[in-house]
């Protein structure tokens, strides 16, 4: 029986149909978990099927394609965690360890197969071997109901099939100040501050701005003015 099954390669016509032909055994399969080259033995790979969902902003816009490969990314809030005095854990009041509750975000997978995807829902149905599925799992059950787990793509260049040493790789919010030595915003004190329509003073790194002179109240009493004195 061929009609409804999947083929792993191209069959030409008046072709011989063998079974090595087809990457399903199931009759309707909109895909195959294993390539038309690959096959099960006690060392391959255990390969599995899983979905996620991804939004579109984060997963390239929506310009991923069945069969393209891709790298997965994982965003988490992280809490510190102590406990109190009855035992119970809460989250660090006074985070003497150095460590604050936020989010960080790290490359988890590399290399997946895209295997399916539905545009309406935003999910996209991954290759990935058993392991992998258990921790996709274990996050997945591990929210709240109705939180979203957040989960991103990036799309991986046709032939690229490189992977990298993950061990310096994750961001925080504090990293990336680090990394790129950006500013830090502070409070402003309007009454000093320098307004619009007069010329700035220079900046001198390390020092402080200068504060600009009080402008004069023209409704103050003559009386305070040295001019005014008889």
């Amino acid at each position: 029986m061929l009609v409804g099954r999947l083929s792993g390669v191209t069959i030409y016509a008046n072709q011989a149909i063998t079974p090595n032909l087809l990457a399903t055994s199931a009759v309707g399969a909109e895909f195959s978990i294993l390539s038309a080259t690959e096959t099960i033995s006690p060392d391959s790979p255990i390969w599995r099927a899983v979905a996620v969902f991804v939004p579109k902003d984060r997963a390239v816009a929506d310009n991923v394609e069945i069969g393209q490969r891709v790298d997965r990314f994982v965003t988490e809030q992280i809490d510190v965690l102590v406990p109190d005095d009855a035992g119970q854990l809460v989250v660090e009041p006074e985070p003497a360890s150095g460590y604050v509750p936020g989010k960080a975000t790290k490359i988890t997978f590399e290399d997946i197969e895209i295997l399916s995807k539905d545009d309406d829902a935003d999910l996209y149905t991954l290759e990935v071997d058993l392991h992998q599925a258990e921790e996709i799992s274990h996050l997945m059950a591990a929210k709240d109901l109705g939180d979203i787990l957040n989960f991103s793509i990036a799309l991986r260049p046709d032939g690229d099939n490189r992977l990298v040493d993950r061990s310096d790789y994750g961001e925080t919010h504090d990293r990336i100040i680090k990394q790129y030595n950006l500013p830090i915003p502070s409070i402003i004190d309007l009454d000093v501050f320098q307004q619009p329509g007069s010329a700035p003073e220079p900046f001198v790194p390390g020092q402080a701005p200068a504060t600009p002179a009080p402008t004069p109240d023209p409704e103050a009493s003559p009386e305070a003015s040295p001019e005014a004195a008889p």
